[in-house]
C-alpha cells in the first residue's frame, strides 16, 4: 500500500523478468537450424549458435561492409560502412539475398505494473505491461505497400526520390572498392515499380522492426 487514508488505499504491485537465453551449440556442421512453421513450412526463425533463441533472419539491401576483405561492398577506412547501396542506373538499392541476422523474437524485458484505487466499497484496478528487447517481421508491411496502401508508398509523393543515405560503389584496377555520398541518382520510379520490384521492397529487413511496446491490459471498477 502506498496510501490507506479516510477509507481510501492505494496500492502498487510490481513484477519483472530478464531472459537471456543463448544457443550454445547446433548439429554437427551447422551454424543454425531453421524452425518450420506449424504446417511444417520454412520460416524466417533459427536456432542459431552463439545468439538468442529464437533468432530472426531475412534477406538485406546491399550495405556497405568492413568486417570481410572477401566480400561484397568492402571499406577498408570503415567511413560508409552500414550505408546503402544503389544500382547507378536504376537508382534503386540493391538486394543483398543472404539472410543476415536482424534480432530475437523473444522479448528480454518484461514488466507488470498493477495499481488498485479503493474508496470504501469501489475499486478501479489497472494492469500495465511492458515488452522490450524483441524485433518482429510485419508481413503485411510488404503487403500494404505492394498495393500502394501503405504510408511509406507517399512519403515522396510517388515521385522519384534519392533513396536517404546511399551511396554509389565503382571497383578500382587493384579490385579495392570506392563509395562516394548518392546525391545525383534518383530512383527510376517511386510509384509502382519501386514499391513492387525494387531491392528495397523485396528485402526482409525493410519490413523489420522494434516489438517493444507499453500496453494498458486492463482495467477493473468493481463494488463490494
Amino acid at each position: 500500500p502506498v496510501v490507506s487514508a479516510g477509507g481510501f488505499t492505494w496500492n502498487l504491485g510490481f513484477n519483472y523478468t530478464y531472459n537471456n537465453n543463448l544457443v550454445s551449440d547446433v548439429y554437427p556442421g551447422l551454424d543454425r537450424i531453421n524452425i518450420p512453421l506449424s504446417n511444417g513450412a520454412g520460416s524466417d526463425v533459427y536456432a542459431a549458435k552463439g545468439l538468442n533463441y529464437p533468432a530472426l533472419y531475412t534477406t538485406d539491401i546491399a550495405r556497405v561492409q568492413n568486417t570481410d576483405p572477401t566480400g561484397a561492398y568492402y571499406d577498408a577506412s570503415g567511413q560508409f560502412v552500414g550505408r546503402p547501396v544503389v544500382n547507378p542506373t536504376t537508382g534503386y538499392p540493391i538486394l543483398n539475398t543472404t539472410l543476415q541476422y536482424q534480432g530475437t523474437t523473444q522479448p528480454k524485458h518484461r514488466f507488470g505494473w498493477t495499481n488498485t484505487f479503493a474508496y470504501k466499497g469501489v475499486s478501479l484496478n489497472t494492469t500495465i505491461e511492458y515488452r522490450g528487447g524483441a524485433v518482429i517481421y510485419n508481413s503485411i508491411g510488404n503487403a500494404l505497400e505492394f498495393t500502394g496502401a501503405g504510408i511509406r508508398t507517399t512519403y515522396n509523393d510517388r515521385q522519384n526520390f534519392i533513396f536517404p543515405n546511399s551511396v554509389l560503389a565503382t571497383t578500382n584496377a587493384d579490385g579495392s572498392n570506392s563509395f562516394v555520398n548518392n546525391s545525383s541518382v534518383t530512383t527510376r520510379d517511386g510509384n509502382l515499380e519501386f514499391w513492387t520490384n525494387s531491392g528495397y521492397h523485396n528485402a526482409g529487413s525493410s519490413y523489420v522492426t522494434s516489438a517493444d511496446f507499453w500496453k494498458l491490459r486492463e482495467v477493473s471498477i468493481s463494488y463490494d
